[in-house]
């Protein structure tokens, strides 16, 4: 179901890519099969000898890397998906599961999962499965580099309001200081029972106001039309409760 969504901040997107070989030496490599299989087991085809058979909710497998010191290393997959485009979720260190799509290919094909922050020793590399079926042969790791901005000080628009110009301030402060979190309305009160701290931002979902909405439950079935479900209402007692700045701070 497509939604539409208001969100209150900004959003990370992360989007691996099919990883073009170049002249660097690799920090490390591990074979898949080596690693702790958890629901799924090995197979061996064109001397390749790899891990498959995702196909339910609970299949992973765990690999240790060693990596010489705490440090940003990007972590290159060697996979197989037949089937086409899957995703997978990768899990470093246990530190919370990130998903990543690996195209369809017919023979094994190396994939950048990503640029992780590792400690100097051994790590953990956890695969999970989220849309199944595919085969892993190897992680290579290579040392990356910290990403750098250029930060300008100053708005693109000089005739900026004050309210936009103390936000810009306060993210100029913080910037490379500390992390700006938000979460979805539906879980952002749970957050705060659990962690005893709120999110800065809060998203709220306006799905029910479009009038394409499909569910719209009229005459003992579902119809299109938008309807009150008392978002919009939530969204402004959020508003005035910042102080009408939209952010929890």
């Amino acid at each position: 179901m497509k939604i539409k969504k208001l969100f209150l901040g900004f959003v990370l997107a992360f989007h691996a890519s099919i990883y073009h070989s170049v002249a660097q030496t690799p920090t490390t490599q591990v074979e898949a099969e080596s690693g702790t299989l958890v629901g799924v087991s090995t197979a061996t085809s064109g001397g390749v000898t790899y891990v498959t058979g995702f196909d339910k909710e609970t299949d992973q497998f765990s690999v240790q890397v060693t990596v010489p010191s705490k440090n940003f290393y990007k972590v290159v997959i060697s996979y197989r998906s037949t089937s086409g485009d899957k995703t997978q979720f990768i899990d470093i260190n246990n530190g919370g599961a990130s998903p990543v799509v690996f195209p369809q290919t017919a023979s094994f094909t190396d994939l950048n999962a990503g640029k992780y922050l590792l400690n100097k020793g051994v790590n953990t590399i956890t695969v999970k499965n989220s849309w199944g079926y595919v085969d892993f042969d190897k992680f290579t790791l290579y040392t990356a580099e910290k990403n750098t901005y250029n930060i300008t000080q100053n708005l693109v628009d000089p005739n900026a309001n004050e309210a936009t110009k103390s936000l810009y301030s306060f993210l100029l402060n913080n910037f490379g200081k500390k992390i700006i979190s938000g979460q979805t309305s539906d879980n952002y009160d749970e957050i705060k029972t659990i962690t005893q701290n709120a999110p800065m931002l809060r998203a709220f979902d306006f799905q029910h106001y479009t009038q394409g909405y499909p569910y719209l439950w009229k005459d003992g079935g579902h119809s299109f039309g938008y309807e009150d479900d008392g978002t919009v209402n939530k969204a402004i007692e959020w508003y005035n409760s910042t102080d009408k700045r939209g952010m929890k701070i």
